[in-house]
């Protein structure tokens, strides 16, 4: 739950100016997931049946979910997120794979095994990325400045030597992005966040110095958490 709510304080970045308040244990709504879990595609049996390498989903284990439809949240089924199509895909009730038609603003996801949760964002809700763009982004951090993960899936195709079959494999590239004052910028290092704002730009610069932050994640995360320490001025 704690990165749902992450979302909602996130919220007016993405779709407004007015932060939207949500009672997240309104039963009604956390009930209603079959109103927009109503209706989908079958997702064929030949689909990646030539995969001989990598996936296209961001885990193949199946998770359980939490959906943001607008400004409300519901239970949603188990489901895995196809990142190489930009696609919801989810459980119905009698175990049948289907695709979602609906466009969510955000999932969040848990793995019941580590109880690990991931929350992504739909792409047509953040302010700076193209509108032809349908892929789902997770976010990990920020307030005044937001840093997100972009599992970038693509496939090649391959015939092997004398083989009449096209082997298919599935390449993930892990990507950085920073979204602030309303602009999406890949980024690959700390220092290229602090090129990236326009307040506090030279304590920023300053603490990646002094702390020699570069392009691990744990660098960017610590990056943009500090600059949400700063006030706003200073």
């Amino acid at each position: 739950m704690k990165t749902i709510l992450l979302f909602f304080s996130l919220t007016a970045f993405f779709i407004g100016n007015t932060q939207v308040v949500i009672n997240v244990d309104n039963t009604r709504e956390r009930l209603a997931s079959r109103n927009v879990f109503n209706t989908g595609f079958p997702v064929p049996n030949v689909k990646y049946v030539r995969l001989v390498s990598g996936s296209p989903y961001f885990s193949e284990t199946w998770m359980k979910s939490e959906v943001v439809n607008d400004t409300t949240i519901y239970n949603g089924p188990v489901v895995r997120l196809d990142l190489l199509e930009g696609t919801l895909v989810y459980l119905n009730d009698y175990g049948e794979e289907l695709t979602s038609d609906q466009v969510f603003t955000a999932v969040s996801l848990t793995d019941t095994i580590t109880s690990n949760n991931y929350l992504f964002v739909h792409s047509s809700y953040i302010a700076g990325t193209s509108a032809k763009e349908k892929t789902w982004y997770q976010l990990l951090t920020g307030q005044r400045i937001t840093l997100f993960k972009q599992y970038y899936k693509r496939m090649m195709e391959t015939k092997p030597f004398a083989s009449s079959v096209t082997e298919q494999t599935i390449v993930t590239e892990i990507r950085y992005f920073i979204a602030v004052d309303g602009k999406f910028s890949r980024i690959k290092t700390s220092g290229d966040i602090a090129n990236l704002v326009v307040n506090n730009k030279q304590a920023l610069k300053d603490h990646v110095k002094k702390n020699n932050l570069n392009a691990s994640e744990e660098d960017l995360l610590a990056t943009v958490e500090y600059y949400d320490t700063l006030k706003k001025h200073e």
